[in-house]
């Protein structure tokens, strides 16, 4: 018969993990660890520990000698963030204080701090090292983004007084020997969206999901064009556009566009006036551009 035996693992001050059945073979798959609760409040209000949650990847390795066949179980980290832009990161698991720092080119292991927090990240680039201690940080925390599933995504980065512009990260979640590697790339080439203002109009931007007076938001000049991702990749992806700097308040009503959808969208309405807008695809980067009306009788451009 097969013969099964059943292993449990903790660290210190954890619970016992749920029983891990080594057969013959050996044993895979995921493994949960979880801290004991502690009631300690943060600054903020938020527990200093809720049930800190490790999460382990077993794996089996088959160790072949002349006599005798050796199964080694071993136990990685299912996480590990890698820094591969310039700066210095700060990361997080987001509605949590415990902030994790990784330095430009390193790595470093991550598991969850608050087993009932939603299991999302959130990263800032951090103050430069002269910056004096207890300082305030230059940049905004970055909206919220998965690492559970393979893939690439992309985030928006703000700095806080506005002088360094917005930086686009691209995010990649690779499996590495059963661990899934969180790899932050400076996007600097093939931006997931642009934003070709063709107009003669000054344009505000934001995702919809976020408020004009927030800090969030993109002015686009005339004739200029913009790199952009969104800043919450896992809410509404719509964006706002509206005319900026206009007297008339339904100018300066925003217009909600799709702009993952190929082709022509509802104009933007100023001063009596319709701007056609578009969204075609450059390679994998989808291209909005608004342009200035097209004058009764001419061909519009289709090569903007």
């Amino acid at each position: 018969g097969t013969t099964r035996h059943d292993l449990y693992v903790k660290v210190a001050g954890s619970q016992w993990s749920d029983a891990i059945q080594v057969g013959k073979s050996g044993a895979s798959g995921m493994v949960e660890i979880l801290n004991e609760p502690t009631h300690q409040e943060s600054r903020s209000g938020r527990p200093i520990n809720n049930g800190f949650l490790f999460q382990l990847s077993l794996t089996t390795q088959t160790i072949s000698q002349r006599q005798f066949k050796t199964e080694v179980l071993v136990f990685r980290p299912k996480y590990v963030i890698v820094n591969n832009l310039q700066k210095t990161l700060h990361y997080k698991q987001v509605s949590t204080d415990a902030v994790n720092t990784v330095r430009s080119q390193h790595k470093s292991n991550f598991h969850w701090p608050c087993a009932s927090a939603p299991h999302e990240l959130s990263i800032r680039i951090a103050p430069p090292e002269q910056q004096t201690a207890g300082s305030e940080p230059l940049w905004h925390w970055s909206g919220s983004f998965s690492i559970s599933a393979l893939g690439e995504t992309h985030i928006r980065l703000r700095s806080k007084d506005g002088i360094e512009s917005a930086q686009i990260v691209r995010v990649e979640v690779k499996n590495l020997k059963e661990t899934l590697h969180v790899i932050l790339h400076p996007e600097n080439e093939i931006p997931p969206y642009r934003i070709n203002n063709a107009s003669s109009l000054s344009l505000m931007t934001f995702q919809s999901v976020q408020q004009r007076d927030d800090d969030a938001f993109d002015l686009i000049e005339q004739r200029a064009s913009m790199p952009f991702a969104w800043d919450h990749p896992l809410k509404d992806k719509r964006l706002s556009v509206s005319a900026f700097g206009v007297e008339d308040a339904q100018d300066a009503k925003p217009l909600k566009l799709n702009i993952d959808a190929i082709g022509a969208h509802p104009p933007l309405v100023a001063g009596g006036l319709s701007y056609p807008i578009v969204v075609r695809a450059d390679g994998p980067t989808k291209v909005l551009t608004i342009s200035d009306p097209v004058a009764e009788g001419e061909d519009e451009d289709e090569d903007e």
